[in-house]
């Protein structure tokens, strides 16, 4: 939703910073779900997405949009940190962590297939994902697919810090920095590096 409203607000070269996550979004056939944004700035919208059930207005996450240019973001080395993180684990196994915890997962939603994790010393986790089969063919209409999202997401259960927490804790992202709006190109697996990026 984020993505598709810093596209209409401010054109196809846009960012998503600062996002936020508040209250989970739990839909149904009763619950609306709006979003609003308000010019803070030249190139410069925050954003608010709430429910409204029963008159009852839920704030469940914000974000800034900004204006960016045209360019793509640097590429990283690939092969390096493969390299870094050769500890391999099936994407499967992360979501059946995550359902003895109690958050189960449809197969819309296995997008996930696998992490890499390094040493003590790489506080960092790489996660392939893609798309299922039974819904790639809607990719076109996203910028980023929510499926493709929350696979990204599930892949946090994986990360060292959070695995050091023990088997009893369930860690949910509340936000992360920023996600630029990216040219679409084919329906391949993606690759996505996530850590503290203040270690």
């Amino acid at each position: 939703m984020t993505l598709a409203a810093a596209r209409a607000v401010l054109g196809e070269a846009a960012e998503v910073r600062d996002i936020g996550f508040e209250q989970a979004l739990l839909l149904d056939e009763q619950t609306t779900v709006g979003a609003s944004a308000s010019l803070t700035s030249p190139g410069i919208v925050d954003l608010t997405v709430e429910t409204n059930q029963a008159g009852e207005q839920t704030r469940h996450a914000t974000a800034v949009l900004h204006a960016a240019d045209d360019e793509q973001p640097p590429a990283h080395d690939m092969a390096a940190l493969l390299t870094a993180q050769p500890c391999v684990g099936d994407g499967a196994e992360v979501r059946q962590r995550l359902d003895q915890r109690g958050v189960q997962y449809g197969a819309a939603f296995t997008g996930l297939a696998a992490v890499h994790t390094g040493e003590e010393a790489t506080r960092t986790v790489l996660a392939e994902v893609a798309l299922p089969a039974q819904i790639r063919s809607q990719q076109g209409a996203y910028g980023v697919h929510p499926a493709l999202l929350d696979a990204c997401f599930q892949s946090v259960a994986a990360h060292p810090d959070i695995q050091v927490l023990g088997e009893d804790v369930l860690a949910l992202p509340l936000g992360y920095p920023s996600t630029p709006l990216l040219q679409r190109g084919p329906q391949r697996p993606l690759l996505l590096h996530a850590g503290d990026e203040n270690r």
